[in-house]
């Protein structure tokens, strides 16, 4: 199976952040994750400079 360049991405971010909270000594950080999309569907939007033209979740650490 391949993945595609936004799972590699998504994949890349949510070790980095487990990486990271390791590194610090600290518990892993808390990740809350987002499905964002459109209506109708199959229109582009941006989120944090990054665009989609389909339905996304997003992660990103608590707070």
């Amino acid at each position: 199976m391949r993945l595609k360049k936004s799972s590699w991405i998504f994949w890349i971010i949510v070790l980095s952040i487990v990486m990271l909270s390791r590194l610090r000594g600290q518990s892993p950080t808390t990740i809350s994750s987002v499905r964002i999309g459109t209506d109708p569907a199959g229109l582009q939007f941006y989120v944090d400079g990054q665009m989609y033209k389909g339905p996304v979740t997003l992660l990103w650490p608590k707070g």
